[in-house]
């Protein structure tokens, strides 16, 4: 799909995607099997995006400084990473219905979707 479109139009499809499937998955009674797919959409979708970011990363950056840019980039990813199981637990504490905690979990999908949505990146060699 990187190839065909472009990156950061990719990215916000995959979390704009992974936004209706987080909602959905948080929010609706399904069957155990229905529960799985819809799991696997969620993980395809959030992961798949967020990996494109180290491609996004790469295309912004100049070559001279590309290795650090990338690596800031995973950098601040980890930061995410290590702050939304705890968020969650807060939140499973305070009592949030479930449905309430996923949605929660989409607003920073939503903010990278859009985010993304602004990128217009550029090829530079430098």
């Amino acid at each position: 799909m990187a190839v065909r479109f472009r990156i950061h139009q990719v990215i916000a499809g995959f979390f704009a995607a992974g936004i209706v499937a987080v909602t959905a998955f948080g929010s609706l009674a399904m069957p155990v099997a229905t529960t799985l797919l819809v799991a696997v959409v969620v993980g395809a979708t959030v992961n798949g995006g967020f990996n494109g970011f180290w491609t996004l990363a790469a295309a912004l950056y100049p070559a001279r400084m590309r290795g650090t840019g990338v690596g800031v980039a995973m950098g601040l990813g980890r930061v995410g990473a290590v702050l939304g199981p705890i968020v969650g637990g807060y939140l499973v504490a305070a009592h949030w219905a479930i449905g309430a905690i996923f949605a929660f979990y989409a607003v920073p999908l939503a903010l990278s979707a859009g985010l993304c949505l602004m990128i217009r990146p550029t090829n530079r060699e430098e």
